[in-house]
């Protein structure tokens, strides 16, 4: 799978979007986190596995 991604600025941060169509294909959804690695001139993502940000925050 090729797609492009955008990355804007976010308060004083830099965010990537990630159309709606990729994040189902690749199985993923918001709050997911993701590990980045850098192979020469290529970025890396992929899942990191265990509970999502949403998880690990919401109480009972």
């Amino acid at each position: 799978m090729n797609t492009e991604l955008k990355i804007f600025k976010s308060g004083n941060s830099q965010a990537i979007s990630i159309k709606k169509k990729t994040m189902e294909e690749m199985g993923l959804k918001i709050g997911d986190r993701l590990n980045i690695e850098k192979i020469n001139d290529e970025m890396i993502l992929t899942k990191k596995e265990g509970k999502s940000f949403k998880e690990e925050w919401t109480f009972l």
